[in-house]
């Protein structure tokens, strides 16, 4: 199963990237647990993923998928408490939000799944959210990659 969660993630990874990301309340998530011990924050702003088509990939594909992303951002924690307060704090924002599922998995007491966000102007919102009893891994993707062109991406 670790060879198909794997997949996923890459997946969900890949469509995070194609999606722009706009939401103030996400953002608020994002900085109000920024410091919070055992919290983990990765940002890769549009400039970077700029770079990703001049790597040889070998694959098309990805280099056009990197072109249409705006921003992808992590959060990470492994800490029992600090997730738990994370982890209501995201599933409200989904609710009131109007996120869609597009998938999930669940595999034992770990949950992925993924969810979308119609942005408007052909932008979308890609989340991948993964979460266990003691940690939650969060992977927001905003931009024009639709989840047609993500699902063509081969790997």
């Amino acid at each position: 199963m670790k060879f198909t969660m794997k997949r996923f993630t890459i997946f969900a990874l890949i469509v995070a990237i194609a999606i722009a990301f706009t939401a103030q309340a996400q953002d608020a998530i994002f900085k109000k647990y920024a410091s919070e011990d055992g919290v983990t924050l990765v940002n890769i702003s549009k400039n970077m993923l700029r770079l990703m088509p001049k790597l040889k990939t070998g694959n098309k594909k990805v280099k056009e998928a990197a072109n249409k992303l705006d921003h992808i951002r992590v959060l990470s924690c492994d800490k029992k408490k600090t997730a738990g307060k994370i982890k209501k704090d995201v599933l409200n924002y989904f609710k009131k939000n109007n996120y869609e599922e597009v998938v999930s998995t669940r595999e034992g007491k770990e949950l992925v799944q993924i969810l979308q966000r119609d942005l408007g102007g052909g932008k979308f919102e890609y989340v991948i959210l993964n979460t266990t009893q003691n940690e939650i891994n969060l992977v927001n993707i905003t931009g024009a990659l639709t989840l047609d062109e993500a699902r063509e991406l081969d790997f």
